[in-house]
């Protein structure tokens, strides 16, 4: 079964965050790491992303912005994909 690294970065997103997160978790028939990673956000978002304790990776980052987030995490990505 390969490994499939699915990377989210996220500001102040937590409207969204349930159901996109939920959404990659339900996936079936692969080995699945999500890394989210949080860019400063002020809404709830990082306690929303501390309820799925180990179900994701969890990194944070201030004032990075999407491109910086993303290579953040590829820096702990372990999948083929």
């Amino acid at each position: 079964m390969p490994r499939v690294s699915v990377i989210v970065p996220s500001f102040n997103h937590a409207p969204f965050l349930r159901e996109c997160l939920d959404s990659v978790l339900d996936q079936q028939g692969i080995e699945l790491e999500l890394i989210v990673v949080d860019d400063g956000s002020t809404d709830g978002s990082l306690d929303l992303l501390r309820g799925y304790g180990g179900r994701i990776v969890l990194m944070q980052q201030q004032g990075g912005r999407q491109a910086r987030a993303r290579n953040l995490a590829l820096t702990v990505a372990r999948g083929e994909f």
